[in-house]
């Protein structure tokens, strides 16, 4: 690994207050409602709620990439805006968006290459900064380097994703449902995967899923969104060991976090 440069490193996320609407007067879309969350720096915090509550609404606040109505929003000492200038953040989004015409190496490169503060990359907590062809070998895509999208099955293409999100060592990662057109097994695969590559990287995660079982398995709190406008409706800490161990999900305090949640979710619809 090469020697680690120097960049500021965000200390968590602060939501105050956030509201968002879509539109205007009576024909507009209240989104979000009075969102007030905080995000620890290495901690990884799930949203779940029904389609349409805003999730990606709130994960696009975060990342910058739209201002809320009212409240606010801090990652570490800094505006979501100039966090995103920094390189803060590493997006995997549900569909991989890969440009086809070059291969597994050159699309996991690609944001350093356009990166005009390539040099400036975060290391990970051990002070060192993986190299693309250790990303590959960690996201199990050795094999793969020369290979075009087009040769790769779903699962392949999201951990080119992954991989691509990491090169820049960003402390923020933002995950957008990124496995929701996964199969169940490539699915379960790709969660152990994720667990593996955040624990290394000591990542801040904030991850949009649709799944209760993915929500417990991976996160450190779950936070439930009430249908449109979305607000909080609840938040259960997962209280189960770091890492998890093969065959958690069997296990009956597994098993209560997807009682709760579920339960909430089902008291938000009401």
């Amino acid at each position: 690994m090469t020697a680690p440069a120097s960049l500021p490193v965000a200390e968590g996320i602060r939501l105050s207050g956030v509201s968002k609407r879509f539109g205007r007067h009576q024909q507009g879309i209240q989104a979000l409602s009075d969102i007030t969350l905080d995000v620890a720096e290495g901690e990884l915090v799930t949203l779940i709620g029904p389609s349409g509550c805003g999730k990606t609404t709130l994960l696009r606040i975060i990342g910058g990439l739209l201002d809320p109505d009212t409240g606010t929003v801090r990652v570490g000492t800094l505006s979501p805006d100039a966090a995103r200038r920094e390189k803060h953040f590493g997006f995997v989004p549900q569909a991989p968006a890969l440009l086809p015409w070059r291969t597994v190496i050159d699309n996991v490169t690609l944001l350093d290459e356009v990166n005009k503060r390539r040099g400036r990359r975060r290391a990970d907590p051990a002070g060192n900064r993986p190299t693309p062809a250790e990303l590959l070998e960690q996201t199990g895509l050795s094999e793969f380097g020369h290979a075009h999208p087009h040769e790769l099955s779903g699962g392949m293409q999201q951990r080119v994703a992954l991989a691509r999100a990491m090169a820049l060592c960003a402390p923020i990662l933002l995950m957008d449902e990124p496995f929701a057109a996964l199969d169940e097994i490539t699915r379960g695969e790709m969660r152990h995967l994720l667990l593996d590559v955040w624990a290394s990287s000591g990542a801040t995660c904030v991850f949009v899923t649709h799944s209760i079982d993915e929500a417990v398995l991976l996160s450190d709190r779950v936070v439930v969104l009430a249908p449109r406008p979305g607000r909080i409706a609840a938040v259960e800490p997962i209280d189960l060991p770091r890492p998890r161990p093969p065959g958690i999900e069997d296990q009956p305090e597994f098993h209560e976090h997807v009682r709760r949640i579920r339960q909430a979710l089902h008291g938000s619809a009401r």
